[in-house]
Protein backbone atom coordinates (compact mmCIF):
# COMPACT_ATOMS: atom_id res chain seq x y z
CA UNK A 1 0.00 0.00 0.00
CA UNK A 2 2.33 2.51 1.14
CA UNK A 3 4.59 1.66 -2.38
CA UNK A 4 1.72 2.19 -4.31
CA UNK A 5 1.09 5.80 -3.06
CA UNK A 6 3.53 7.46 -5.38
CA UNK A 7 2.48 5.54 -7.82
CA UNK A 8 -1.04 7.24 -7.57
CA UNK A 9 0.05 10.48 -6.51
CA UNK A 10 2.05 10.20 -9.59
CA UNK A 11 -0.94 8.83 -12.06
CA UNK A 12 -3.60 11.82 -10.63
CA UNK A 13 -0.81 14.91 -11.41
CA UNK A 14 -0.35 13.30 -14.83
CA UNK A 15 -4.37 12.73 -15.19
CA UNK A 16 -4.96 16.34 -13.75
CA UNK A 17 -2.12 17.67 -16.54
CA UNK A 18 -3.93 15.94 -18.95
CA UNK A 19 -6.80 17.02 -17.68
CA UNK A 20 -6.44 20.51 -18.74
CA UNK A 21 -6.17 19.74 -22.69
CA UNK A 22 -9.12 19.11 -24.47
CA UNK A 23 -9.56 14.91 -23.62
CA UNK A 24 -10.39 12.68 -26.86
CA UNK A 25 -10.14 8.59 -27.57
CA UNK A 26 -9.99 6.18 -24.96
CA UNK A 27 -8.80 8.64 -22.29
CA UNK A 28 -11.92 10.82 -22.91
CA UNK A 29 -14.22 7.19 -22.40
CA UNK A 30 -12.41 6.30 -19.78
CA UNK A 31 -12.43 9.83 -17.36
CA UNK A 32 -16.32 9.72 -18.74
CA UNK A 33 -16.76 5.93 -17.15
CA UNK A 34 -15.18 6.65 -13.49
CA UNK A 35 -17.15 10.08 -13.80
CA UNK A 36 -20.57 7.66 -14.44
CA UNK A 37 -19.22 5.27 -11.97
CA UNK A 38 -18.98 7.58 -9.37
CA UNK A 39 -22.15 9.41 -10.12
CA UNK A 40 -23.95 5.82 -10.05
CA UNK A 41 -23.69 6.57 -6.29
CA UNK A 42 -26.50 8.18 -6.11
CA UNK A 43 -28.50 4.65 -7.02
CA UNK A 44 -26.96 3.17 -3.52
CA UNK A 45 -28.13 5.98 -1.38
CA UNK A 46 -32.06 4.87 -1.02
CA UNK A 47 -30.64 1.21 -1.00
CA UNK A 48 -28.30 2.25 1.96
CA UNK A 49 -30.66 4.57 3.99
CA UNK A 50 -33.95 3.57 3.26
CA UNK A 51 -33.97 -0.06 2.31
CA UNK A 52 -35.68 1.21 -1.08
CA UNK A 53 -34.87 -2.18 -2.71
CA UNK A 54 -32.60 -5.38 -2.56
CA UNK A 55 -31.05 -7.87 -5.06
CA UNK A 56 -31.62 -11.62 -4.03
CA UNK A 57 -28.91 -13.50 -5.76
CA UNK A 58 -27.70 -16.30 -3.64
CA UNK A 59 -24.07 -15.13 -3.65
CA UNK A 60 -23.91 -14.90 0.04
CA UNK A 61 -25.25 -16.01 3.05
CA UNK A 62 -26.17 -12.27 4.28
CA UNK A 63 -28.80 -10.04 2.31
CA UNK A 64 -27.19 -6.98 2.53
CA UNK A 65 -23.77 -8.39 0.90
CA UNK A 66 -25.87 -9.56 -2.10
CA UNK A 67 -27.04 -6.10 -2.62
CA UNK A 68 -23.97 -3.87 -2.61
CA UNK A 69 -22.11 -7.08 -4.91
CA UNK A 70 -24.68 -7.09 -7.27
CA UNK A 71 -25.53 -3.62 -7.42
CA UNK A 72 -21.57 -2.62 -7.84
CA UNK A 73 -21.78 -4.72 -10.63
CA UNK A 74 -24.93 -3.82 -11.97
CA UNK A 75 -24.15 0.12 -11.93
CA UNK A 76 -20.34 -0.57 -13.15
CA UNK A 77 -22.23 -2.04 -16.83
CA UNK A 78 -24.76 0.55 -16.21
CA UNK A 79 -21.61 3.06 -16.35
CA UNK A 80 -20.51 1.44 -19.34
CA UNK A 81 -23.44 1.26 -21.31
CA UNK A 82 -24.14 5.19 -20.43
CA UNK A 83 -20.88 5.94 -21.94
CA UNK A 84 -21.33 4.23 -24.77
CA UNK A 85 -24.67 5.52 -25.69
CA UNK A 86 -23.07 9.39 -24.92
CA UNK A 87 -20.21 8.66 -27.67
CA UNK A 88 -22.83 7.93 -30.27
CA UNK A 89 -23.56 10.24 -32.10
CA UNK A 90 -27.22 10.51 -32.61
CA UNK A 91 -29.39 12.86 -35.69
CA UNK A 92 -31.56 13.54 -32.36
CA UNK A 93 -29.98 13.97 -29.58
CA UNK A 94 -33.19 14.19 -27.01
CA UNK A 95 -33.40 10.56 -28.14
CA UNK A 96 -30.61 8.83 -26.41
CA UNK A 97 -31.95 10.51 -23.36
CA UNK A 98 -35.25 8.61 -23.29
CA UNK A 99 -33.89 5.03 -25.48
CA UNK A 100 -31.30 5.25 -22.31
CA UNK A 101 -34.03 5.15 -19.76
CA UNK A 102 -36.42 2.73 -21.03
CA UNK A 103 -33.38 0.33 -21.40
CA UNK A 104 -32.64 0.53 -17.60
CA UNK A 105 -36.30 -0.14 -16.82
CA UNK A 106 -36.77 -2.34 -18.98
CA UNK A 107 -33.46 -4.42 -17.07
CA UNK A 108 -35.18 -3.47 -13.97
CA UNK A 109 -38.40 -4.88 -14.50
CA UNK A 110 -36.26 -8.11 -15.91
CA UNK A 111 -34.82 -8.15 -12.66
CA UNK A 112 -38.06 -7.76 -10.75
CA UNK A 113 -39.61 -10.63 -13.01
CA UNK A 114 -36.94 -13.14 -12.61
CA UNK A 115 -37.07 -12.36 -9.00
CA UNK A 116 -33.43 -10.87 -8.50
CA UNK A 117 -34.70 -7.34 -7.55
CA UNK A 118 -36.78 -6.96 -4.58
CA UNK A 119 -38.51 -2.85 -4.51
CA UNK A 120 -39.28 -2.24 -0.86
CA UNK A 121 -41.05 1.06 -1.29
CA UNK A 122 -43.45 2.57 -4.38
CA UNK A 123 -41.04 5.12 -5.51
CA UNK A 124 -38.12 3.33 -6.18
CA UNK A 125 -38.89 2.88 -9.84
CA UNK A 126 -39.00 6.09 -10.25
CA UNK A 127 -36.13 7.21 -7.85
CA UNK A 128 -33.65 4.92 -10.53
CA UNK A 129 -35.55 6.23 -13.35
CA UNK A 130 -35.20 9.93 -12.73
CA UNK A 131 -31.39 9.44 -11.77
CA UNK A 132 -30.25 7.85 -14.62
CA UNK A 133 -31.76 10.55 -16.76
CA UNK A 134 -30.22 13.11 -14.41
CA UNK A 135 -26.98 11.19 -14.28
CA UNK A 136 -27.29 11.07 -18.75
CA UNK A 137 -27.61 15.00 -18.74
CA UNK A 138 -24.98 15.80 -15.89
CA UNK A 139 -22.34 13.42 -17.93
CA UNK A 140 -23.29 14.50 -21.48
CA UNK A 141 -22.33 17.86 -20.31
CA UNK A 142 -19.27 16.62 -18.54
CA UNK A 143 -18.32 15.04 -21.73
CA UNK A 144 -18.44 18.29 -23.88
CA UNK A 145 -16.54 19.85 -21.53
CA UNK A 146 -14.02 17.57 -21.30
CA UNK A 147 -13.68 17.38 -25.34
CA UNK A 148 -13.36 21.06 -25.56
CA UNK A 149 -11.20 21.43 -22.86
CA UNK A 150 -11.61 24.02 -19.97
CA UNK A 151 -12.17 27.39 -21.05
CA UNK A 152 -9.52 29.94 -21.46
CA UNK A 153 -9.90 33.26 -19.73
Amino acid sequence: MAIGLPVYYGLTRAWFTRLMLPLKGILHSMTLYFITWALSTMHFIPISFFNSRYYNVGWFENRSHDTTAFSALFWMLSSIFIVWVLKLKWKYAWLKYILSVAIVFGVNMILKITGLLHSNVWWDFLYCLGVTFIMLILVDAISKRLWYGPEVL
